[in-house]
């Protein structure tokens, strides 16, 4: 026994004769010396937060609309006057092709009654006038032929029957003239 005991420390003692040059290397970190320079230390921070205003601003429309475009972008700071979005036009540009439409059709009814409506107008009132007068005067003589016992009751009555028809399609045709005059109610409408 003894023997054996001797044996394993002899052996202990070669493997650690041949192990301990290498121990520095094997079980502990190296430590190389540095050079020492004066510098600057830089150091970030990174942290998260939010950024709140002092005043908050509420912009509301009066008229709704899909935006189309923003051309400024969120925290941006801008100027009065400037555009800060813009909307979807296609319904107000359809309006206003409308507007116009409307605009031209009044100014060409315009036009039609200067140049077509008040002349017929006054050439009806006109022959009215004529067609008035020829008719009372046809109607005097039948009363005056009538009253001598020339013509009987029938022509008489006819007579006056015309000069009604006569009286009264003067009164169509002068209230169409005056309605075509700057201060009547057709051109009022064809103004408005």
């Amino acid at each position: 026994m003894k023997r054996s005991w001797t044996l394993s420390i002899s052996v202990v003692a070669l493997v650690c004769g041949a192990v301990y040059p290498f121990y520095d290397y094997i079980w502990i970190e190296k430590i190389l010396p540095v050079e020492v320079r004066s510098g600057s230390i830089v150091q970030t921070i990174v942290a998260s937060g939010h950024v709140e205003s002092p005043h908050r601003i509420h912009i509301s429309a009066q008229v709704t609309g899909t935006i189309s475009d923003v051309p400024v972008s969120e925290g941006q700071s801008v100027k009065k006057g400037q555009m800060l979005f813009q909307l979807e036009d296609a319904e107000a540009q359809a309006a206003l092709k409308q507007a116009q439409a409307t605009l031209q059709l009044a100014r060409n009814n315009l036009r039609q009654i200067s140049e077509l409506k008040l002349p017929l107008a006054l050439q009806a009132y006109n022959q009215g006038w004529v067609n008035y007068e020829s008719a009372k005067q046809h109607w005097m003589r039948s009363m005056a032929l009538y009253d001598k016992g020339f013509i009987g009751e029938a022509a008489k009555d006819d007579s006056q029957q015309r000069f009604r028809i006569a009286e009264s399609q003067l009164s169509i045709v002068q209230q169409q003239f005056m309605s075509l005059q700057e201060d009547g109610s057709e051109m009022s409408l064809a103004l408005a």
